[in-house]
């Protein structure tokens, strides 16, 4: 059995309609989800941040008892031939923390995806015609939006993509030594410069998304065209992700098999 976990439901509410998913429990801010029509996938959300990864894993292994636990989120591309919609397999994913000017390779926490299961992934999905780029991924404590940066993190941790919490995920799931593949979908890209109040804005809940635009955007056209064209990429990774997610939901990696 394969369970897609996810820090928020909104990031693959797409992929749990395709699956025809419906939310089968709750254990506080913890949804899960089944589907008679994908019985060998389970989907958890609403609770795999940093500070709640460990409850949340915890959870659903004592439910589920999956084989593979696939990590879904979203990511800045650090490779310039990463496109806004790109997904990314890490192969390996590592995590910085403090200050920017203390990044160091040196001391990156670092863990490595089994490399069978990466294996058995790649051919699932190459034979599925999926499209898709394998390599490493950071986790950063922060937002980072403009271009030299990323192009740093790519070039110094020889990194694909940088998001903000895959790794804290991974690592609990390695506690209980299960298989982790961290899945993340490009939402903008490394020649891309963002403010970070854009950013935010694509964080919000849909109806306050657009009154944090709307004060944000007031008066400067130049404003409104970021907003518009990072919303749309936004758009395009959340279709991307529920693509990938629910096609490997019908390979045979998803049902334990080689």
């Amino acid at each position: 059995m394969m369970a897609v976990v996810a820090d928020l439901h909104r990031d693959i509410a797409r992929f749990l309609n395709m699956g025809r998913f419906s939310e089968s429990d709750r254990e506080g801010d913890l949804r899960f989800y089944s589907s008679g029509f994908m019985p060998h996938v389970v989907a958890a959300t609403g609770g795999f941040s940093r500070e709640e990864a460990e409850r949340s894993v915890g959870a659903l292994v004592g439910r589920f008892n999956p084989d593979l636990i696939v990590s879904a989120g979203f990511a800045s591309s650090a490779n310039k031939s990463l496109a806004a919609g790109g997904i990314v397999i890490c192969d390996r994913i590592m995590a910085v923390d403090g200050p920017a000017y203390s990044w160091r390779m040196s001391d990156a926490l670092e863990i490595e995806t089994d490399p069978s299961i990466v294996e058995r992934v790649h051919r699932q999905m190459t034979v599925a015609g999926v499209t898709f780029e394998v390599g490493a991924c950071i986790t950063l404590p922060q937002t980072i939006v403009n271009s030299p940066m990323k192009e740093w993190l790519g070039r110094t941790f020889d990194a694909s993509a940088a998001d903000l919490g895959g790794y804290w995920t991974a690592s609990v799931v390695q506690e209980f030594r299960l298989p982790c593949v961290p899945v993340m979908a490009i939402v903008d890209t490394m020649e891309q410069d963002v403010t970070l109040r854009a950013v935010e804005a694509l964080r919000q809940p849909p109806a306050r998304r657009a009154l944090h635009s709307l004060g944000y955007v007031a008066g400067n056209p130049a404003r409104l065209a970021e907003v518009a064209k990072l919303s749309s990429q936004a758009g395009k990774a959340r279709r991307s992700l529920a693509q990938f997610l629910y096609r490997l939901g019908r390979t045979r990696v998803a049902m334990g098999a080689n």
